[in-house]
């Protein structure tokens, strides 16, 4: 075990972004040039690349703004099967290094508010008034049957990057998470003490969910000796889920509900501040709250300074409007 920290502490750096930029720059000039030629895309082309790192399966070859990123190199062409006998071609960003430095081109967006990362809830609740809702809303109209967690994840690193940079906290690190590896947040933030956040999206099953969730949250937390981790479950307004806010067998990992209605520009953001639990009746504020402890939840009204464009449900054109 010691021999595996002391591994785990020598590559840590490259886990976080300062190896990252020095790869980047010092030695890898293509990755370093691709990032530059991504900030010339033009909306349309930007609008192809976010749906992709929504994994968006619909994107298919024939899409008139795919010529640019395929020539880029960006992204590439794959089968899949779409029934017993069927096949379809859709476009896929070719390597996680490669969705790591298109999230890192992702344009700027304008600050108004300056942030500190001290605390995460409230750098949470600052971030969702810049995110763009037609961005989000797009794709749950696509992707109704499927998680979304993707989406918020693009959204709110590009906010929360640049929220940070307005602050002048140059040693700040947010972390990509990488497909299938349960052992990465989805966004780390290194201000002295480390911050991060799992992002999911419509977890409502103590048992089968929230739980599985929170598990999977606290092995990240100490294998990264993260001081503040929290999971960010976005609810669709009108669904009903398990009041859960900590998990007994997951100690030091804090559930945050965020409810979001249908235009995804007006959220709701419930949870259970530490100092709200009455000392020496920890065990009650575990698992599924009783009606008599939900008044110690706290709830924070967040709307989005770019309103949406969706004039109603399901009609969703072409034009999103610009990025804040």
């Amino acid at each position: 075990m010691r021999r595996w920290t002391l591994e785990l502490e020598q590559w840590e750096v490259w886990l976080f972004e300062l190896r990252y930029y020095t790869y980047l720059h010092a030695y890898n000039h293509t990755y370093a040039r691709i990032q530059q030629d991504l900030h010339q895309l033009n909306d349309e082309e930007w609008w192809l690349l976010k749906r992709l790192l929504g994994n968006g399966e619909d994107v298919t070859v024939m899409d008139k703004a795919a010529a640019r990123l395929l020539r880029m190199g960006v992204v590439t062409e794959r089968p899949v099967e779409t029934g017993q006998y069927g096949w379809k071609t859709i476009l896929a960003i070719v390597s996680p290094m490669m969705k790591r430095v298109c999230l890192d081109a992702l344009p700027t967006r304008e600050i108004h508010q300056t942030v500190t990362a001290e605390d995460p809830v409230q750098l949470l609740a600052v971030a969702l008034t810049y995110v763009n809702p037609n961005t989000i809303a797009h794709f749950f109209v696509q992707n109704r049957c499927s998680q979304s967690e993707a989406v918020f994840h693009f959204e709110l690193y590009a906010v929360i990057r640049d929220m940070l940079r307005k602050a002048n906290q140059k040693k700040i690190y947010r972390k990509a998470k990488i497909t299938n590896a349960n052992t990465r947040a989805d966004i780390l933030v290194v201000n002295g003490s480390r911050l991060a956040y799992e992002l999911k999206v419509n977890q409502l099953l103590e048992q089968s969910e929230i739980n599985v969730a929170a598990s999977q949250a606290y092995e990240y937390k100490q294998q990264f000796r993260v001081q503040r981790m929290l999971i960010v479950n976005f609810v669709p307004a009108g669904h009903v889920f398990d009041k859960v806010y900590r998990v007994e067998a997951c100690p030091g990992v804090e559930i945050v509900h965020v409810q979001f209605r249908e235009s995804c520009d007006d959220f709701t953001i419930s949870y259970l501040p530490e100092e709200n639990i009455p000392q020496g009746e920890q065990n009650n504020y575990v698992g599924k709250l009783q009606s008599q402890c939900l008044k110690k939840i706290k709830h924070i009204e967040v709307s989005c300074q770019n309103k949406s464009l969706r004039k109603h449900s399901g009609m969703v054109g072409s034009e999103f409007g610009d990025e804040t």
